[in-house]
């Protein structure tokens, strides 16, 4: 620490030597930046309260982050402070990840007693990248946890890779939650969403005039070849709205899951699965009753949350209710997996070896449909015809 505050200070020590050219503030239409390092150029801004579409920072206030921990799948999580939590976005040259692709703007957002501090630093010239690694390193080691937005992916790798060829052979162990797989958890649903569709969603904003994400890269290095600004401003907009949305999104997603809010069937079903992922198995299971009792319109969501919840009261003893939440199952999904569940417990815990004898004949003959069809089928005709025997012979003895 004391060897980078050494470096920073010798950077800061040559902008203020009176032999050479102090380096001149830029101003990019409402986003004045000043020189913090040579070739490295940084703003900052702190709000008591900002706005996002319906939603305020003053409505979360005061702070509870613990949520995040949970909501993050952290490993042994301790208390967990506001200050120390630190959010990232980068604009970068491009969008693959590898060495040629750098994060010309980092922007940092942080919280304080007195509300949030918004800073964004630019590298400003090649030659300076030495010092804009330095001044993040020397950020990044006030904090404890960072928060992205897809960030696992995409910007800390690219991070990672500015900094080992600065010779830093390891970034900060941060712990590290990507809001992107924290929105998948919580709306228990994968795939890619953006995060504008999440600030859409969850904060009622729909960006205006948005600058392109594909148009940044040739804006920057218009700006740098030619020192030609065709849209620095719009650069440096596009990513402190991505600052403040997702600042704003942390702040919703733990008042979602710490508020239990249940007000959507998708909140629910994932709240449900992140109990279970922190070993809150009551919660989890009586959340996941409240959902499949919904009378709702069949879904894939709603059968996952059938075969979940019978998981759970089978491995709790609760072997008839597990029973009927696969027959549900069964019953609306016509689900081979469901069906064979419920016959094993038929079998195995119910000795209800008669009812696990019909429910396997039904599966041979949907296994046999299938066949005829062309189409696989989940269990094949001789492991069906091997449980049918065993049935038939335990089912003899019981009646003997």
């Amino acid at each position: 620490m004391k060897k980078l505050s050494a470096r920073l200070a010798l950077y800061e020590k040559a902008g203020e030597d009176s032999t050479l050219e102090a380096p001149q503030p830029l101003e990019f239409a409402g986003f004045p930046m000043h020189s913090v390092a040579r070739g490295v150029y940084a703003r900052r801004e702190e709000h008591a309260d900002f706005r996002i579409g319906e939603a305020s920072f003053s409505d979360h206030v005061p702070l509870q982050l613990s949520g995040i921990l949970e909501l993050g799948l952290a490993q042994n999580p301790e208390a967990l402070h506001p200050e120390d939590v630190l959010i990232l976005d980068t604009e970068t040259t491009g969008l693959q990840r590898g060495p040629g692709t750098i994060p010309f703007l980092t922007g940092l957002a942080w919280f304080t007693p007195r509300g949030a501090v918004f800073e964004q630093v630019l590298l400003h010239e090649m030659r300076g990248e030495a010092a804009y690694v330095d001044y993040l390193e020397a950020q990044f080691q006030r904090f404890r946890y960072l928060v992205t937005y897809n960030g696992k992916s995409f910007d800390m790798p690219l991070l990672r890779n500015r900094f080992v060829m600065h010779g830093r052979r390891q970034m900060l162990p941060l712990v590290h939650f990507d809001l992107l797989h924290v929105f998948r958890r919580l709306l228990a649903r994968r795939g890619a969403r953006r995060q504008q569709d999440l600030e859409l969603e969850f904060l009622g904003l729909k960006r205006e005039n948005d600058l392109p994400g594909a148009e940044i890269p040739q804006i920057y290095f218009d700006f740098i070849r030619y020192g030609a600004d065709r849209g620095m401003d719009r650069v440096l907009k596009h990513n402190l709205e991505d600052l403040k949305g997702l600042t704003l999104l942390l702040l919703e997603a733990i008042r979602i899951y710490q508020g239990r809010d249940t007000s959507r069937r998708a909140l629910r079903s994932g709240i449900a699965r992140i109990l279970l992922r922190n070993r809150r198995v009551e919660e989890a299971e009586e959340l996941l009753s409240e959902v499949v009792s919904l009378e709702e319109a069949p879904g894939e969501l709603r059968y996952r949350d059938l075969i979940l919840l019978g998981r759970l009261l089978r491995g709790r003893g609760d072997y008839e209710a597990a029973l009927g939440a696969f027959e549900r199952a069964v019953a609306e999904y016509a689900c081979p997996f469901a069906r064979m569940s419920a016959t094993r417990l038929r079998e195995h815990r119910l000795r209800d070896f008669a009812g696990a004898l019909r429910e396997t004949e039904t599966m041979l003959c949907e296994s046999r449909s299938a066949t005829a069809r062309a189409v696989p089928y989940l269990y094949t005709e001789q492991e069906l015809l091997h449980r049918k025997h065993r049935l038939e012979r335990r089912l003899l003895r019981q009646n003997t």
